[in-house]
């Protein structure tokens, strides 16, 4: 059993799990999700659509985000790319899953990611990097 405190804790948490290990390792890392669900983490797929057949895999895994591959991102303009965003985002939210575009530097490109219903994300457009404090 997990104790309260440690479930309020490990909420804060994210674990994220390259696409690859999941297409590699089905079976396994659907254990290792279920095992770190049931201690009340949450758990991403990052690198999500480099390698297409992953779609079929999300069903069935109880994921909270995927984090779409930087390489979408940067070629946003071109209508077809954003068919495409368009498509693995609303195939995400259908399966109840959070969507995470990353690498996001210009004002443009963060447009039409709210126009296509992105959810979250990560760049220096939104935030520069920064070090991390840990209070003792």
């Amino acid at each position: 059993p997990v104790s309260k405190i440690a479930k309020e804790k490990s909420l804060k948490l994210i674990f994220e799990i390259k696409e690859t290990v999941i297409i590699d390792s089905q079976q396994q890392a659907a254990q290792i999700i279920a095992k770190l669900k049931r201690l009340g983490f949450r758990v991403c797929i990052e690198h999500f659509a480099i390698n297409l057949t992953s779609i079929k895999y999300l069903q069935g895994l109880n994921i909270d985000y995927v984090k779409l591959d930087g390489s979408f991102i940067s070629n946003l303009k071109c209508e077809e790319n954003q068919y495409f965003l368009r498509t693995l985002i609303t195939l995400s939210h259908g399966l109840g899953i959070k969507f995470i575009a990353c690498l996001i530097e210009d004002n443009e490109t963060y447009d039409i990611l709210i126009e296509n219903k992105c959810e979250y994300f990560q760049g220096r457009y939104i935030a520069l990097p920064s070090h991390i404090v840990i209070d003792k």
